[in-house]
């Protein structure tokens, strides 16, 4: 996985080692997690030889065991259920509507299913209420880039919709 770089065009951008290993923490409790256009932290929860299935458009991953290819504009059924959705989605090339839409298809229409996702701090108040049903809040955790400069504008926070303190 070490050679295969950024899709900028596609708005890929890959996360730290300090906020791989981080989300990997997070999800290496839960036996059915799902990673969706985050495979870094896939390939970690592999190394750590847990379960995990990556949704994503991008086949270069298509070797890691749990890949399917996944498209956030067209979203199809996955026949999975996850306890667990982790996204960080192309913020401006995917609506909030097209990924809430996504988002609950593979929550299978229940807004109690516990979800992550990584969004631009400063467009917070447009994810908190396209996802009022899901009851999406900040959790105060800053997640980084390799490649993208943290400069205020650009700042990533990690909604939750349960306690991440309490763990699953």
């Amino acid at each position: 996985m070490a050679s295969i770089t950024e899709n900028h065009t596609r708005e890929q951008y890959f996360w730290d080692s300090q906020t791989v290993t981080f989300l990997a923490d997070i999800l290496a409790s839960f036996d059915r997690p799902c990673c969706l256009c985050t495979p870094t932290v896939g390939a970690e929860l592999l190394r750590r030889q847990r379960p995990v299935t990556i949704l994503d458009i991008d086949e270069r991953f298509a070797e890691l065991p749990g890949f399917q290819v996944w498209d956030l504009l067209k979203p199809s059924v996955v026949q999975k259920d996850f306890d667990v959705l982790l996204v960080d989605p192309p913020f401006f090339n995917v609506s909030l509507t097209r990924l809430f839409k996504s988002l609950r298809l593979l929550c299978r229409f229940d807004p109690s299913r516990k979800i992550l996702v990584a969004w631009l701090k400063r467009r917070e108040s447009a994810l908190l209420s396209r996802f009022e049903s899901f009851t999406l809040r900040p959790t105060g955790i800053k997640l980084g880039y390799e490649t993208v400069v943290s400069c205020g504008k650009n700042d990533i926070e990690l909604y939750a919709n349960w306690d991440l303190a309490l763990s699953n």
